[in-house]
């Protein structure tokens, strides 16, 4: 089977390689990154993406994760096998998220807790 594709979206230096190194260690992904949000649209029509991991709000350009989410959904552009998700400790965001689309996702305080990599699991464990 091959590997799951995972693009991180908008994390800072410090995250974005905590959140490849937990991907890795617990499922057979490839992981991408982009630090800008107005970059998304392009790498979502250049690569099949199984699951797109969003930060709420861009560290590099300070852009709405949620918005972004809104904006890819209502001008359809997420191919109907790619999930997004949203990651914020703030349910109210992760709440707006899900009603424009995005599946639950999880905060970096969870991280590496096991209810993270279950839900992780339904999205990159091989069909």
């Amino acid at each position: 089977m091959a590997r799951k594709k995972i693009l991180l979206v908008g994390h800072c230096g410090v995250d974005s390689p905590r959140l490849e190194q937990m991907l890795k260690s617990h499922f057979d992904v490839e992981v991408d990154r982009v630090n800008y949000m107005d970059d998304v649209v392009t790498r979502l029509q250049e690569t099949q993406y199984d699951l797109v991991l969003i930060n709420r709000v861009g560290y590099f350009d300070g852009k709405s994760g949620i918005e972004l989410i809104k904006q890819l959904y209502q001008d359809e552009k997420v191919p109907p096998k790619t999930r997004l998700m949203l990651i914020t400790n703030y349910e109210d965001a992760m709440q707006q998220a899900i009603k424009y689309g995005a599946v639950r996702g999880f905060g970096k305080s969870k991280l590496d807790h096991p209810e993270t990599i279950e839900l992780l699991r339904q999205y990159l464990q091989d069909d």
